[in-house]
């Protein structure tokens, strides 16, 4: 059965990123700027002084550095809404020091979009990373995107930049449930695990790159929050369910079958247990959790991983020990049904029986509250 996990950001960067969720006409196909085969800065140019913003996701910090950077100066390609110029970067190491760089052609633009764009495609390399721990057939990977500002400019603009990526350029899908014609397998498949593997609250789409090296991906929030005008939320889950066939990498990752009949369903689903009403950890809307570290030394568990806040925890953590009823705080099977009840959750006498089968590794018929925690927050105990 497969084990879902819920990336521990991801409360952060719906909260940083609530103030964009525009309207959903935004289908993001006027973004795309195709980067040609062959091209390169002229050798004349001039180098310019910028500031170098990289995010670092495991600590959600942002690192500040100065540099110089040779950025030509016209754009090779142009979107509705970008221009995307090649840069080089001299203090790199050779043969990687070729960039692309891209320009809001709107003066207005707001200017956070650039960083929030950056921790968006940062959290869907992190889920990238789970889903290459479960050894697909292919690998995939996306970009390390970063944010500069040119010091030497009028009004010091800033572009998003990111590695040069040399090979066909091809969109595989976008954030409305278009699908390329040539359906590719990984992609698909990536999509579908990200669902499952953030316990159905995200979706990362609009896949797009050089064969399996993606950039400037698209996440779909449950609630709809967060993750820019691109998001839309629940309607734009049930577009990607409705054309999304399961593959033979679905199969291969255990991922819960998706058919466009059961994505109607507007009824939270945790993945393998789509008859269960309600089983999400009791968030509270106005309880967000940061992505700092946080760790609850008496239970050993990193809340951080968890994906909870503090009160989050607390909340779950009292109602656990009201349904004790020995001393060596465990839970059997019907304290199991009240605790889910309490905290949302309807599940049957055989149903508790059969999660504390699975996670009872003494076979004593109980579960303590670190298992339990494990279990509801979707993520495999140990990973």
């Amino acid at each position: 059965r497969f084990q879902s996990g819920v990336c521990a950001v991801l409360f952060h960067f719906a909260w940083a990123t609530s103030g964009m969720s525009g309207g959903k006409e935004d289908k993001k196909e006027e973004r795309r700027e195709r980067k040609p085969k062959h091209h390169n800065v002229d050798p004349n140019t001039v180098p310019e002084k910028v500031v170098s913003y990289t995010y670092e996701v495991h600590t959600d910090k942002w690192v500040q550095s100065t540099g110089q950077v040779l950025l030509e100066a016209s754009p090779f390609d142009e979107g509705s809404m970008r221009a995307a110029f090649c840069m080089i970067d001299p203090a790199k190491p050779e043969g990687a020091q070729k960039y692309v760089a891209k320009m809001s052609k709107n003066p207005k633009e707001d200017k956070s979009t650039y960083f929030l764009d950056v921790e968006m495609q940062a959290l869907a390399k992190l889920f990238a990373e789970e889903f290459n721990k479960r050894k697909p057939p292919k690998t995939i990977d996306f970009n390390k995107a970063s944010v500069i500002k040119c010091l030497e400019r009028r009004g010091q603009p800033l572009l998003a930049v990111e590695p040069w990526m040399e090979g066909k350029f091809a969109k595989y899908s976008n954030n409305y449930g278009f699908v390329s014609y040539d359906d590719r397998n990984t992609p698909q498949a990536f999509s579908h695990f990200t669902y499952c593997h953030s316990g159905g609250k995200l979706l990362i789409c609009d896949i797009q790159g050089v064969g399996d090296r993606y950039t400037d991906p698209q996440i779909h929030s449950r609630d709809g929050k967060g993750f820019g005008k691109g998001n839309l939320g629940y309607e734009g889950m049930l577009k990607f369910f409705q054309s999304h066939r399961c593959n033979s990498i679905c199969k291969y990752l255990n991922l819960p079958a998706h058919q466009p009949k059961q994505a109607e369903s507007k009824a939270p689903q945790r993945p393998g247990s789509s008859n269960k009403k309600n089983v999400e950890a009791p968030a509270k809307e106005e309880v967000v959790s940061s992505s700092s570290p946080r760790l609850d030394h008496e239970n050993q568990v990193d809340l951080k991983l968890l994906g909870l806040s503090k009160v989050q925890f607390q909340y779950i953590a009292t109602h656990f020990k009201a349904c004790v009823q020995d001393v060596a705080d465990r839970i059997g099977r019907r304290g199991l049904v009240t605790l889910c009840g309490q905290l949302g959750a309807e599940i049957t006498i055989e149903e508790a029986g059969q999660i504390i089968k699975q996670l009872d590794k003494a076979e004593v018929g109980t579960v303590d509250l670190r298992q339990f925690l494990w279990w509801w927050c979707g993520i495999e105990e140990g990973s």
